[in-house]
C-alpha cells in the first residue's frame, strides 16, 4: 500500500516478527583533561517477515535505540528512523524516546507484529516516518 505525504510517496508495511534480541553494552572512557566516565548503550532487535515485499525483499530486521530526547533531523519528511539496507534483508533503524524504549524493552517478549510507514527506498535507503509494535496483528 502506498500513500502520498507532502509530495513524497510513502509505503505502509506490516511485519510478523519471529524473534527478539535485547542487548546492553557498558564501557569506560577517558578523554584528555576530563575525568573517566562509564557509559552504556542499549538496543532491541526484532526479526521478521513483511506482509508484502519491498523491492523483492521480504525479510526485515528492526534495530531500536532509546534516546533521552531524539530529534527528527533536517531530512524531510520528518522521521523516527531509516531503512539503511535492503539486501540481504531490509534493515530498519529506529530511535525512540527513553520512556517508550523502556516500555518496549519490558514487552519485547510479547511483541509479534510491526506496522511502519516509510518513504520509497532510493539506493537501498528510506526514511521511516512512524512505527508501531504490538503483540496482536495491527489493522
Amino acid at each position: 500500500m502506498a500513500k502520498k505525504k507532502r509530495g513524497e510517496e510513502l509505503l505502509l508495511r506490516t511485519a510478523t516478527l519471529s524473534s527478539a534480541c535485547a542487548s546492553v553494552s557498558v564501557g569506560a572512557s577517558e578523554r584528555t583533561g576530563e575525568p573517566p566516565r562509564i557509559g552504556g548503550h542499549h538496543w532491541l532487535i526484532f526479526r521478521g517477515t513483511l506482509d508484502e515485499p519491498v523491492n523483492k525483499v521480504s525479510d526485515v530486521r528492526f534495530t531500536i535505540h532509546g534516546e533521552e530526547h531524539p530529534e527528527p533531523g533536517p531530512a524531510r519528511p520528518a522521521s523516527v528512523g531509516a531503512v539503511v539496507h535492503m539486501r540481504p534483508h531490509m534493515t530498519v533503524v529506529v530511535r525512540v524516546p527513553a520512556a517508550e524504549f523502556d516500555r518496549l524493552w519490558t514487552a519485547a517478549s510479547l511483541i509479534r507484529h510491526a506496522h511502519f510507514l516509510f518513504t520509497k527506498p532510493h539506493y537501498g535507503m528510506a526514511l521511516v516516518t512512524s512505527v508501531m509494535f504490538s503483540s496482536e496483528p495491527i489493522e
